[in-house]
Parts: structure tokens; C-alpha cells; sequence
């Protein structure tokens, strides 16, 4: 972590800590279902079973937190959630020879595993060059900073890349050891989870993406592991915006599970909630 090695210089994107309620001119909400936009992938691309929405029963600051719970109503593919992304104003990269350190204060749902089968949230960053073209995934660089999916104690870390089919010379994905993740654990019980970006004068093979959880470090990508200066680029200093949000179901949770979900033991509600207690980002 930065903070006790170097002089930590926040950016505007301190000003991105969470208000009372969703800020219009920080977060948007991402309500567009993808098979509804021309060029969008069906079901955001991963078959996902939620519709995300802004009702306040989906996302809501309540104590200062921000709280996305998914919710199901009525019949079993009735799922609802939020999904929330920030501003183009805010968007952010790590220039040569810096620093960039991402930083969230995250809880996730404390319901039984055997109650959140499909449930899926996730905290990530998305190359800016996505808006409005979405053809372009996974080049434009994908870095998912924390995912957890099935109510498991465990957090994923992965970077996608390069081409859509799958190029091997540019090493699409790499995904992170499994990371213990206490969801019980209250907000002042433990650091922050990070990601930190390094940009040297060294080549940028040398270059890292590191990600911690809870002060560990849990995971860490070089320019050389990517193997392409291109992909690279894209991962490392392209401009990028945040998302936050909570899927149900989708190809991701049901790998892991090694079944479809959700299931008919899969309840939402606050056990399925993720809090945020904060989100910044700094540089130096």
C-alpha cells in the first residue's frame, strides 16, 4: 500500500466518496438492459437474470452507506438489483512514472451460502472507451478488483484483455488465488481492499497491478505476465470509470457453483446486500 511508503497525493476522486444518497453528478445508474441497445451483448453479456433498477430499494445511503440489495418479487426470475457506474467527469488513469492506488471500504451479504446462490457482486473498472461503442470488450481493458460470487468467504480478482474470441498471444484473462473474505466483519475492524497501479521509467513489462484485500496482498500482474504492450496499455493507463453493483445469476456464479443459478433456496433482501462504505481513488 502506498500510504506508509510514499506522499500520497489525492486527486478529485476524494471528492467521490459516497453522500447521503447516490450523487447524480458522481454515480449513474446503469439501467439499460443490454438485450434492449443495438450492438450490446444479451443479459450484459454473461446471462445475468436481474434487471437493475434506481428504485431506493435497490440502492439506497442509508447511515452514510451505500447499500445495493438485490430483491426477488413475485416469480423466481423476477430479480431486480442496481448496478451503479461513475460520471465521464471522473474518469481516471495512471500516467507514466505514478502511482494510482483504487480504494473501497466493502461488506458483503452475511446470509447463509445456501441462501445467496447466484448472487454476484462485484467492484471493478472499465476502460472509458466502452461508452457508446460496446463492441469493444474486452479491449478497451477490464480490471475487476473484487467479486465474490455464491455468498462464498472468498474473493476473485481477474483482468480481462486483448481480443473477443479469445487471441492467446495476448493473454486475455488472469485470475487471482481465491482470498478469504470475512463478510461479518464490521467497517472499522480492518483496512480498506485495494487495487494499486505502478508506472515506471523501467520497461513496461515491469509494470504492476497489484490488488489487496483487508491490507494483503492477494494478487499481482506485470506488463510481461499480459505479454502484449497494447493489452497492456489498456489494463495499465487507458482511462477508466468504476463500477459497483450486485448480478443474480450469469456464467460466472454458476462455474463456480457448478450449477444454474439462482436456485429456489436463493433469497435477497439485506443478507444479500453489498455496503460500500467508501470509494476513493489516489495518486502520487
Amino acid at each position: 500500500m502506498l500510504g506508509s511508503r510514499y506522499s500520497v497525493c489525492p486527486t478529485a476522486w476524494t471528492g467521490l466518496h459516497i453522500p447521503h444518497r447516490p450523487h447524480r453528478q458522481r454515480l449513474l445508474v446503469d439501467l439499460r438492459p443490454r438485450h434492449l441497445v443495438p450492438r450490446r451483448a444479451p443479459r450484459w453479456g454473461t446471462s445475468e437474470v436481474q434487471t437493475y433498477t434506481e428504485s431506493p430499494s435497490n440502492a439506497a445511503v442509508q447511515n452514510g452507506v451505500l447499500t445495493i440489495t438485490p430483491r426477488l418479487a413475485g416469480s423466481s426470475s423476477n430479480w431486480t438489483s442496481s448496478r451503479l457506474r461513475t460520471h465521464p467527469r471522473h474518469d481516471f488513469s495512471c500516467a507514466a512514472n505514478t502511482r494510482l492506488r483504487i480504494e473501497a471500504r466493502i461488506r458483503l451479504g452475511t446470509a447463509p451460502s445456501t441462501q445467496q446462490s447466484g448472487i454476484w457482486p462485484a467492484f471493478w473498472a472499465l476502460g472509458s472507451a466502452y461508452r457508446g461503442v460496446y463492441t469493444n470488450w474486452p479491449a478497451v481493458g477490464e480490471v475487476d478488483i473484487l467479486e465474490s460470487p455464491n455468498g462464498l468467504p472468498r474473493v476473485w480478482h481477474t483482468l480481462h484483455c486483448g481480443t473477443n474470441p479469445v487471441d492467446p498471444a495476448t493473454r486475455p484473462t488472469a485470475s487471482a488465488p481465491r482470498r478469504p473474505f470475512p463478510a461479518t466483519a464490521p467497517f472499522t475492524s480492518s483496512p480498506p481492499s485495494t487495487g494499486s497501479v505502478s508506472s515506471s521509467p523501467r520497461p513496461w513489462q515491469n509494470e504492476t497491478i497489484t490488488w489487496f484485500v483487508d491490507g494483503v496482498q492477494t494478487f499481482r500482474v506485470t506488463g510481461a505476465t499480459i505479454g502484449d504492450a497494447r493489452a497492456w496499455a489498456a489494463l495499465a493507463h487507458d482511462p477508466k470509470f468504476l463500477l459497483l453493483n450486485v448480478a443474480v445469476g450469469g456464467s460466472f456464479p454458476d462455474a463456480v457453483a457448478g450449477a444454474r443459478t439462482p436456485n429456489a433456496t436463493t433469497q435477497g433482501g439485506p443478507g444479500a446486500a453489498m455496503e460500500v462504505d467508501y470509494i476513493a481513488i489516489y495518486s502520487s
